[in-house]
Parts: structure tokens; C-alpha cells; sequence
């Protein structure tokens, strides 16, 4: 009885892990997409833009609808054209468990075809594999790799390497675009990025939570 017990609780901690990593794992890299979506009733805001313009910026709010599906509302204003809106959506076939199995998800990228990239699909899977450092063993490392189809076609691959639970590398690409940047996380759900796309310096703020 007593190890049965143990075997219980043990089963229910590392779902509590499991369930608080997905809560401060990011739902893309930058644009890459991974296996990890926003939870069910949390939303995710993100704001990026280009250093030194005022007109180079995107801006994402995405919502857990259901456990499996997240909705998200996308702006972008690229110099010299006016601001156009458009929805993605995502569904999780599977979440990553760590050292065990990958995550799967499929989705779509600008279902209204108005962004600079325009409307394409993804089918995109992500591995988390867990740090053994003195800093960083809380928080795993996370691999995606995956591919778009449509107006945007190829594979793609991005990686969030952690150094510590609030400082982490990435670095993506998107079958168009190389980016590389550092992540800083200074409170629960809040990041900063400062990152290299193409000769330009973006940088990103972002807050999660839950309603």
C-alpha cells in the first residue's frame, strides 16, 4: 500500500511539472511554431518590432479556447503599407512530455491570406529535453521542427536553450528568415527578447496569464 502510495503521488507531481513548464513554455519561438500551445482559458500578448522604425512592428494575442485549441489574434504594420489584422489557429495532437515524446500540433498562419507571408499551414512537432546544469535544470530545453505548406512551403526548425529558468538562447528559421536572440523572463508570465533577423535588431515584450 505504502508503495503504491509513493507511486501516486510521485504520478501526480511530475503532472504538476509537466502542467507548470507548459505554462512558461512560449507557443512559438519567434515565428516557428511548436507543439506547445497556450493552456486552456490563458492568453499569451506578444509585441515585436524593429529597432529604430515606428513602423515595423507585429503584435500577437493568442487564447486557449479548449485544451486543445488556441485562437489567436495577429496585427502587423509593415512600412510604408497600413496595419492588417488576421487569425491563426492551432490544435494539439500531442504535448511534449520531457525526455519521453515529442509534442505534434497542426495549424494555420493568417487564415484571412493579409499578412506580408500570407496564409499558410503547419504541421510541427517538439521535443523537450531536460537540462542537468546547476542553473538551468528546472527548465527544458526545447527542439522544433516541422514544416509549412502554402504560401510559405518548406521545413522549418527552432531551439529555446535555457541557461538559467529566466535567461534562455533561441534561434529559428523560418524557411525564409534566420533569427537569433536571448530571452529575459524578469517575473512569472513576463519576457523581453532582444534578437538579429537579416542585418535588423528586434526586440519583443510579452505577458501571459490566465482569466
Amino acid at each position: 500500500m505504502a508503495i503504491g502510495y509513493r507511486c501516486q503521488v510521485r504520478y501526480l507531481l511530475t503532472l504538476l511539472a509537466v502542467a507548470s513548464l507548459g505554462a512558461v513554455h512560449a507557443d512559438y519561438v519567434v515565428r516557428v511554431p511548436n507543439a506547445r500551445k497556450v493552456l486552456y482559458n490563458e492568453y499569451k500578448a506578444d509585441c515585436m518590432w524593429e529597432a529604430g522604425t515606428k513602423t515595423n512592428v507585429r503584435t500577437w494575442l493568442a487564447y486557449g479556447l479548449t485544451p486543445e485549441i488556441e485562437f489567436t489574434l495577429t496585427g502587423e504594420t509593415i512600412s510604408p503599407r497600413d496595419t492588417i489584422c488576421s487569425v491563426d489557429l492551432g490544435y494539439s495532437i500531442a504535448y511534449p512530455f520531457v525526455n519521453k515524446f515529442p509534442g505534434l500540433c497542426v495549424g494555420v498562419i493568417d487564415a484571412l491570406n493579409s499578412s506580408e507571408d500570407g496564409r499558410h499551414f503547419y504541421l510541427a512537432t517538439s521535443y523537450d529535453i531536460g537540462m542537468i546544469g546547476q542553473y538551468n535544470r528546472d527548465t527544458p530545453m526545447t527542439v522544433a521542427l516541422g514544416a509549412f505548406f502554402g504560401s510559405m512551403n518548406g521545413p522549418f526548425v527552432g531551439v529555446v536553450i535555457p541557461y538559467t529558468e529566466c535567461f534562455r538562447m533561441l534561434a529559428e528559421h523560418d524557411t525564409k528568415r534566420l533569427t537569433a536572440g536571448f530571452e529575459f523572463k524578469p517575473v512569472r508570465g513576463a519576457s523581453l527578447r532582444w534578437m538579429f533577423q537579416d542585418g535588423s535588431v528586434l526586440w519583443s515584450a510579452g505577458f501571459s496569464g490566465r482569466f
